[in-house]
């Protein structure tokens, strides 16, 4: 969880690969971009669950698609958001959050990157 002031919002339609933000409020990661995608997991006895990226917590941009003129972002977790996200379970915790969503969180710059 960052625990500095948070500072400067970001637009949450412009967040950069590579770059770390604070979310101002908890949000669900998405297991899969596309619902073909998860269904594929599934059938390969796969069961993706959505994690809550905790408030304050801090992701990492991965990658960035477009979907019908709306960006979406797959961003990964890691050390102590991670572990509250898998109850406490030691996990790589990854996931999709689309721009949309993320209006109402509110998107803050990291003092770490």
């Amino acid at each position: 969880m960052y625990t500095k002031p948070l500072s400067k919002r970001v637009e949450p339609r412009e967040l950069v690969e590579g770059r770390k933000y604070v979310l101002g409020m908890s949000i669900p990661l998405m297991p899969a971009f596309e619902i073909g995608d998860l269904m594929l997991k599934q059938k390969k006895g796969l069961m993706p669950r959505m994690f809550p990226v905790p408030v304050r917590g801090i992701v990492e941009v991965v990658e960035v698609k477009m979907k019908r003129s709306v960006p979406w972002y797959r961003v990964k977790l890691s050390g102590e958001d991670a572990l509250m996200a898998t109850a406490n379970e030691k996990k790589k915790v990854e996931g999709w959050l689309n721009s949309v969503a993320l209006i109402k969180c509110g998107v803050f710059e990291t003092e770490e990157d």
